[in-house]
């Protein structure tokens, strides 16, 4: 009996102990250790009754990491479907590029910086509204279809959609969708986010353990983890996936047409487009590297798409100039080489400007 009660005491003592190095480590990580994208917040989305759209931003959520979603947009102040008179509304689409991963607070995100500088600094005294409707992960299909379901009743004057080389993704119920490393299990309830995804952005440890597992496990392959990368995007225009495209972006000229709405595609490139100097492994553990046949990829979607637009006679404006023009003063942060940082969206915003009104 005696030794039985030992036993129990040192497995107390074992699980209180490890318990105190538990909560000591993860303190000395959260001072020492910023995680990969740890203003970012998977508990976000809720599901949309439209199988077309999947999921949507939560009507209301504040970050404890910093930005804030009001009415389903990422925005400080509550957007009404009401335009008020004599306003000129522009709303942004997009992924993940144009929700501001890049960015911690929503000021700092382009359709903030937008809406700032055309009140600011028009000289006709107008007024704008400029809405950020971007949801990460989202495809062009799902933007389309959430125009369609939405941000149409929100009586648009203008819709920019921004672009990012995997847009072209078609999400289905049982696919799982890779986000930036955040696995969400599209399923017959809809969206199921894990919680190793809830783990991974509010625990630094568990980020720092993770991260370390996966650049030892690029490390020990011998492979490039890039190829299997870049046989994810569809680099045959003649594929479904290009129609798929096409087709989408037509619907949105002619909607927006039909409404007599302003239409703008914005062409997001990535970092590893911009300089060489960029690193070729995400300091944070992205799990695949890039090289130099990716971003010929990707040089070659952003070519293929600005073919289209100027096709069907749709606004293009691609971002690559300016980002590149810019570059020693780094547009993106050190560890994303997708997501603008303030510094990004402050010229994306004024290159907007210069094409639209100048």
């Amino acid at each position: 009996m005696k030794n039985f009660k030992n036993v129990l005491v040192n497995i107390s003592l074992f699980i209180f102990t490890s318990v105190i190095l538990l909560i000591s480590l993860e303190i000395l990580f959260r001072i020492f250790y910023i995680p990969l994208f740890s203003h970012i917040d998977p508990l976000i989305y809720k599901n949309s009754k439209n199988p077309e759209v999947i999921y949507l931003l939560k009507d209301n959520f504040k970050s404890p990491h910093g930005y804030v979603i009001k009415n389903g947009f990422r925005a400080d102040k509550f957007y009404t479907e009401a335009k008020p008179q004599g306003v000129y509304r522009i709303i942004s689409l997009g992924d993940s590029s144009t929700f501001g991963y890049g960015t911690a607070v929503n000021k700092d995100t382009y359709p903030e910086i937008l809406e700032y500088l055309l009140n600011n600094k028009n000289k006709n005294n107008n007024t704008f509204e400029v809405i950020n409707a971007g949801i990460p992960g989202y495809n062009t299909k799902q933007e389309f279809n959430y125009f369609i379901d939405r941000i149409v009743k929100f009586s648009p004057d203008c819709i920019i959609v921004g672009f990012m080389n995997n847009d072209f993704q078609v999400l289905k119920k049982g696919q799982k969708v890779n986000d930036l490393g955040m696995l969400i299990d599209i399923n017959d309830k809809g969206l199921k986010i894990p919680l190793k995804n809830y783990l991974r952005l509010h625990s630094a440890l568990y980020a720092y353990i993770g991260t370390n597992i996966a650049l030892m496990k690029l490390k020990l392959k011998k492979t490039d983890p890039s190829e299997k990368n870049i046989r994810k995007f569809p680099f045959n225009p003649d594929e479904d996936d290009w129609k798929a495209m096409t087709e989408n972006l037509i619907a949105f000229k002619k909607e927006c047409d039909s409404k007599r709405i302003k239409l703008l595609v914005i062409l997001f490139p990535h970092a590893y487009q911009l300089s060489d100097k960029y690193p070729i492994i995400d300091a944070k553990g992205f799990e695949f590297l890039y090289d130099r046949k990716y971003v010929a990829g990707n040089v070659f979607i952003q070519n293929r798409m600005k073919d289209i637009c100027k096709k069907n006679n749709i606004d293009c404006l691609d971002l690559y100039t300016v980002l590149k023009k810019n570059w020693e003063n780094l547009p993106y942060p050190k560890d994303d080489p997708v997501h603008p940082n303030a510094y990004g969206n402050l010229l994306i915003s004024q290159e907007i400007i210069r094409h639209l009104y100048e």
